[in-house]
């Protein structure tokens, strides 16, 4: 790890990727993140597997859970949290030093307006837990696959297959926001548009991408400089390993 940046990953693998394991392998080694936050890591094995191929000497999975640990990181601790009203567990990561406690969050998919409902409900969770946890003013990260649309955001619906366009269609023509927007109003800062304006930063599905789901949320006042926050398209086998693009952060400490 760099003394002065911390690069830290979120990477939805994919139905626990063993059938993908050299390709997710390959693609974090080509990364080299100092943290990878992953999701739909649901098989330890894998997780393991993917420590052991990549030198990482941390990993964390549980048996059926979403969320799991890389790290070349050591001396950290995690918790996997599981809140009334949530769908998922969220995983939280502390670490030592530097000091900075990571959320790693997947929410519930789909485009349904009863599915932002329920994502909005999981922010909330999310948020609760934070202020529970800790000052939410202190360092933290929100970091994960959010399945949900940014209020700014143009995602590409004609791109999108025939049966999503046809829910949005239902749905109106739009595609609801309130789960991005709920952190925005609690003044969480969208790391990846602090950076880039006007960039549509898509990760999702790897091999088109047409709209942005993966994201890191700061908290106000957040006293570390994002020095980078980008989509990995690269190398090519990204689009086979996964259908997300991984997102890579780096933070300057």
């Amino acid at each position: 790890m760099d003394t002065k940046n911390l690069k830290i990953l979120s990477y939805n693998i994919r139905f626990g990727g063993r059938r993908r394991l050299d390709l997710l392998a390959q693609v974090l080694r080509s990364i080299r993140p100092d943290i990878a936050i992953l999701q739909e890591a649901t098989d330890p094995d894998v997780v393991k597997a993917l420590a052991q191929s990549t030198g990482m000497p941390v990993w964390a999975s549980r048996k059926g859970h979403s969320m799991g640990l890389l790290s070349h990181v050591t001396g950290l601790s995690w918790n996997w949290h599981k809140t009334s009203r949530s769908s998922q567990y969220f995983l939280e990561v502390l670490l030592q030093s530097p000091c900075l406690r990571i959320y790693g969050v997947h929410l519930r998919p789909r485009y349904f307006a009863w599915s932002e409902y329920y994502r909005v409900r999981e922010i909330r969770d999310l948020l609760n837990l934070v202020n529970l946890e800790q000052d939410k003013e202190k360092p933290h990260i929100l970091i994960g696959d959010f399945n949900a649309v940014a209020p700014r955001d143009e995602p590409r619906i004609e791109r999108m297959p025939m049966w999503i366009r046809l829910l949005i269609h239902i749905a109106g023509g739009t595609i609801h926001t309130e789960a991005i927007d709920t952190l925005l109003q609690a003044g969480y800062m969208d790391a990846f548009r602090q950076l880039h304006t006007h960039r549509d930063g898509f990760t999702f599905p790897s091999f088109s991408p047409h709209i942005r789901f993966d994201y890191v949320f700061l908290p106000p006042r957040f006293p570390w400089k994002v020095q980078d926050c980008r989509a990995v398209a690269s190398p090519p086998i990204v689009a086979r390993a996964s259908d997300h693009l991984p997102l890579l952060t780096v933070l300057s400490t």
